[in-house]
């Protein structure tokens, strides 16, 4: 099975425990590493290999943003570690 279709697997129970109970996270990715400080919410919709997709409510209205890992992904089991990482990245940026 290729990496892509594992992440496929597993995308939407990933993408679900982020946005049930990580939001603050993905807020944090937004603000820090998307440029957008104002952002008020955040939901990722979407992520590949290289990094993730996301809907962020703003002031005036929803912008989609792709925020890159700190180094793709090589298999499936690599998504949480990648996203703690990332996490931690943003918050030494905010």
């Amino acid at each position: 099975m290729s990496l892509e279709e594992a992440l496929d697997q597993i995308k939407g129970d990933v993408i679900e425990h982020m946005n049930d109970d990580h939001s603050d996270a993905n807020l944090v990715y937004v603000k820090a590493l998307a440029g957008l400080p104002d952002a008020l919410s955040a939901r990722m919709t979407d992520f590949d290999r290289h990094g993730i997709a996301l809907a962020v409510e703003m002031p005036g209205g929803v912008s989609e943003v792709r925020v890159d890992f700190l180094k793709p992904l090589t298999k499936a089991e690599d998504i949480r570690p990648a996203l703690i990482k990332l996490l931690k990245y943003a918050r030494e940026r905010l």
